[in-house]
């Protein structure tokens, strides 16, 4: 009718959705969902859970704590030679590692558990799929790779070109066009007295442990601050960051012309 929102609210279950994806028309909701006890009192824990619909309106649960596990958190979805694919951990570092689980599906209905091999994760930070496999990384942990979702290896056995004696410090990874594209930042100590501070940074890895910087030659790159996050078109790439000192966001497109 005139004058109606065509936008409709659908509950699917408790909790939080932490991804959304359509894959051979089917939609595929990541999230979690409280472990309520008989008693209803609150719930001590939550569990990883995957939501399928057809239409966006009614939703199944197609994989829950018994692919998940109890207590387990999973990352985002993406898509690669092994299908759709999520990586969910169970537990927390509190004197014991936590379990690592990686969940795929060829047609985004049914669901595999899998005991990934090298995948020594303590939580998600970033993940990504492209046609040749997989990327991820967490926290203390390299850049690490597959092309099954099963088997892990470090990407590279360098790290990426800096603009200073720092360190790398990653958040996010994509493919854009068949290359890993890596945003983040390097910690930077001047020394003499001089406060430390973070410059932002973008890599492309190019393979054979070949890392080459992006946009350091931008007058961003000179300055305080990190890059956050980026996402891939079929021309372009688009970081996000924050620059300066004053806490000013800055939208950066990294633009591929006609001639490669």
């Amino acid at each position: 009718d005139e004058g109606q929102s065509p936008w409709r609210e659908v509950s699917i279950a408790p909790g939080g959705i932490l991804g959304l994806v359509h894959r051979d028309g089917v939609f595929v909701a990541v999230g979690s969902a409280p472990a309520w006890l008989e008693t209803n009192e609150p719930p001590p824990t939550r569990h990883a859970v995957i939501w399928t619909s057809t239409d966006g309106e009614t939703w199944t649960e197609a994989a829950g704590i018994e692919t998940f596990g109890d207590d387990s958190y999973a990352s985002r979805l993406v898509e690669g030679p092994a299908g759709l694919l999520t990586i969910a951990i169970q537990g927390f570092p509190l004197g014991n590692p936590p379990t690592v689980r990686v969940v795929t599906s060829e047609n985004g209905t049914d669901w595999v558990g899998h005991e990934p091999i090298g995948l020594n994760l303590t939580q998600v930070d970033a993940l990504t799929g492209g046609p040749e496999g997989y990327v991820v990384f967490g926290l203390d942990s390299p850049i690490l790779r597959s092309a099954d979702g099963v088997e892990w290896s470090p990407l590279s056995s360098t790290e990426p070109l800096v603009p200073s004696n720092g360190r790398p410090l990653f958040s996010d990874v994509e493919f854009f066009d068949d290359v890993l594209v890596v945003t983040g930042s390097v910690f930077v100590d001047p020394g003499g007295g001089q406060f430390n501070y973070f410059l932002p940074a973008v890599w492309s890895y190019l393979g054979a442990d070949t890392w080459a910087m992006l946009g350091s030659a931008e007058g961003w790159f000179d300055q305080p601050g990190t890059a956050y996050s980026v996402v891939a078109a079929a021309d372009r790439l688009v970081v996000v960051g924050e620059a300066g000192t004053t806490d000013d966001w800055a939208l950066f497109t990294f633009v591929v012309d006609d001639s490669g």
